[in-house]
């Protein structure tokens, strides 16, 4: 590689972490472990009570520079959801967790853009962004890269289809990491009639399956999100984020379904399972996706269901 492609490293601070992030030596670590001359140092500020306060700390980081920028997203965000042509309504109740990222892909001028989430940081010092960016220029396939920083090397390992002597290749994806090509993600790819961008090997097998029935004219595909009633298991997840709704919500609807053409999200309300568990089951234990699949899923994949809505209102 004859010159080092630029990068932007961007990460977010909301209300309960901004001291966190912003009041220690936190983010200058995180910064310098990934031993990259970074083109910009960006900081996404959101969902925060004072902004006021919140800028004086950023601006001081800004002074003895550890940071480049750093954008408020409530001044972005309509301009963002109007470039990628969606509506707050399109991102639900995820909206807050979302815009985020999507403001600072938006903004971002870089060749690349490497974005960590607050409570993610590499353990020490490494050059594994100059062997992503390899893979990058090697296989216009690969489209996110990301180090293992959190140590969980078996679970990347067996979500992997092959490897190399540097990394684990699969279809994941983390959204608390990742190294990415701006313009691949500067598209209109995030609605549910946009192009799918699978994020795992499950994932992948059920577009194989859409494949298959979309060479079918007229065809209608039900993507659902749903479980059994009761349910079974006596502990639910409090941080993974779904549309769960059970089986026999779905049926009633059915019939209402059945002539529809296209694809067409169904689910429920977007909320923790936790939450959606704790109506039915007030006795369901609360425990941590992220403690225990790390970064085998994310731990947003609710949809939009906006269709669904329109449907049987």
């Amino acid at each position: 590689m004859a010159t080092n492609p630029t990068i932007t490293f961007e990460t977010k601070c909301w209300e309960k972490d901004w001291k966190y992030l912003l009041k220690t030596n936190l983010l200058k670590k995180s910064i310098d472990r990934n031993n990259y001359l970074f083109e910009k140092k960006v900081l996404m500020i959101n969902n925060i009570s004072n902004y006021t306060t919140v800028t004086k700390a950023a601006d001081k980081l800004i002074n003895n520079g550890t940071l480049t920028d750093y954008f408020l997203v409530d001044d972005y965000a309509e301009k963002t959801l109007n470039f990628f042509n969606l509506t707050k309504k399109d991102l639900g109740s995820g909206y807050y967790y979302s815009i985020s990222e999507l403001v600072s892909i938006f903004l971002c001028t870089t060749e690349y853009l490497l974005h960590y989430s607050s409570d993610s940081k590499l353990k020490n010092k490494s050059n594994w962004i100059h062997f992503a960016l390899n893979q990058f220029e090697q296989n216009s396939r690969i489209k996110v890269a990301n180090p293992t920083w959190n140590d969980e090397y078996t679970v990347a390992q067996n979500e992997s289809i092959f490897e190399d002597n540097r990394f684990f290749k699969g279809f994941g994806f983390s959204d608390q990491c990742y190294l990415i090509k701006t313009k691949d993600f500067k598209q209109n790819i995030y609605k549910e009639n946009n192009p799918l961008l699978p994020k795992n090997n499950y994932s992948w097998s059920k577009l194989g399956g859409e494949s298959a029935v979309q060479m079918y004219h007229n065809s209608l595909i039900l993507r659902v999100c749903m479980t059994e009633k009761p349910f079974v298991h006596k502990k639910a997840f409090g941080d993974f984020i779904t549309n769960f709704i059970f089986h026999e919500d779905i049926a009633k609807n059915l019939l209402k379904l059945i002539n529809k053409k296209g694809v067409i999200n169904v689910g429920g309300k977007i909320q923790s399972v936790f939450s959606f568990v704790k109506k039915y089951n007030p006795k369901i234990k609360k425990i941590s996706a992220k403690k225990i699949l790390g970064n085998k899923y994310p731990l947003n994949p609710s949809m939009n269901i906006n269709e669904l809505k329109k449907i049987i209102k």
